[in-house]
């Protein structure tokens, strides 16, 4: 079966479903994450899967973030975000989950195993023996397939939350779209209205608004002095610059 769609990858918590929202009214059905998408990570997707994503066809999907290696597999124009790798473990170290603990443990329970099975090879021979180096690992992997694949728009994080309707623009021109109009939602935090994760056209997604939050618009910007003056981090990055020479020093 054919089929063709119109991908939005990424690095996780850089502003992949803010995207995916502000495409909602472009012309064509946007999901983030629909449940086959989910079905990637178990070993009997395969009898169900081309039924279910027939109707998904001629769309835009936000896959989920570990699904990077499947770039390839769909024609398609693609869009990846990605944070720098500073700045992705800054965040990674700084964020709370909702029962207010570090997620860096449950990241890895979730999806380190499927990093594991899809490895770059490029990525074989390394040691990622602690959990941060772990979470450098799975940056690692989503860079280097996506850097294999083609058809990719990438979009830097810091200049996506700096510069939003600027990059719309380009995103739009890059998936042969119309350029946004609407841009009340630039601001707010999406995932907590409901639309990440959703089997429902996101134009159609009914915004859960009393548990809307509002941001300032530099909300998501991580600076590098904030990085610069973490010494784990530093020495992470000095430990990167030693054991993984292929990766492109402008993602770092």
């Amino acid at each position: 079966m054919k089929f063709n769609v119109k991908q939005i990858y990424h690095t996780s918590h850089c502003g992949s479903t803010l995207v995916a929202t502000l495409l909602k009214d472009c012309g064509i059905p946007v999901y983030t994450e629909p449940e086959w998408t989910h079905l990637f990570f178990k070993p009997y997707y395969s009898p169900v899967f081309n039924r279910m994503m027939k109707k998904y066809d001629g769309s835009i999907i936000k896959f989920p973030s570990p699904l990077c290696n499947f770039s390839s597999h769909f024609p398609g124009e693609k869009i990846f975000l990605y944070r720098k790798l500073k700045h992705h473990l800054f965040k990674r170290k700084t964020q709370i989950s909702h029962d207010g603990t570090p997620p860096i443990k449950s990241i890895i329970a979730w999806s380190y195993g499927h990093h594991i099975k899809y490895c770059h090879p490029s990525l074989s021979k390394i040691n990622f023996d602690t959990d941060l180096k772990k979470h450098i690992f799975m940056w690692a992997n989503q860079i280097q397939w996506m850097t294999d694949s083609n058809d990719i728009l990438w979009v830097e994080s810091n200049n996506f939350f700096k510069n939003k309707k600027e990059t719309m623009d380009l995103v739009c021109d890059h998936l042969n779209l119309p350029h946004i109009l609407d841009y009340s939602m630039a601001n707010v935090y999406v995932k907590g209205i409901g639309m990440n994760h959703s089997d429902i056209e996101l134009k159609n997604v009914v915004p859960q608004m009393e548990n809307v939050r509002y941001l300032y618009p530099s909300f998501g910007v991580i600076e590098d002095e904030l990085c610069d003056h973490d010494s784990e981090i530093q020495e992470l990055m000095i430990w990167v610059k030693k054991n993984m020479e292929f990766i492109n020093s402008e993602y770092l």
